[in-house]
């Protein structure tokens, strides 16, 4: 059985949305101590970094400002809110940076 089997209404902040890709990016954090002019180097795992999720958005219909614009005033509240990932399901993150994409190929509506 795959994901798409599983796959969950995506929102921010009680705002409902189609994702159309995801991405989960997850790394460690290494200290390397290295002397000047050495080949030899001490790394230390320091455990795992946050996890980084991009999502593609895609808003469309006549009424998609509506949408936009409370997708954009969840996104600029401060502090953590609640995720719905189509695939992972509820994650709590803080949103860093978002894009919003105007195309003439869909004049009522957008990617983000």
């Amino acid at each position: 059985m795959g994901w798409k089997e599983d796959l969950q209404q995506a929102s921010f902040r009680g705002v409902k949305f189609d994702c159309v890709s995801t991405n989960n990016s997850i790394s460690k954090a290494l200290a390397v101590q290295q002397a000047p002019y050495s080949n030899d180097a001490k790394i230390e795992d320091m455990g795992n970094d946050a996890e980084k999720i991009s999502m593609r958005i895609f808003i469309s219909g006549t009424d998609y400002l509506i949408y936009l614009d409370a997708l954009k005033a969840a996104f600029a509240m401060a502090g953590e809110g609640e995720l719905i990932h189509p695939i992972d399901g509820i994650k709590k993150v803080h949103v860093q940076n978002w894009n919003i994409v105007h195309g003439t190929e869909t004049v009522d509506g957008c990617d983000i």
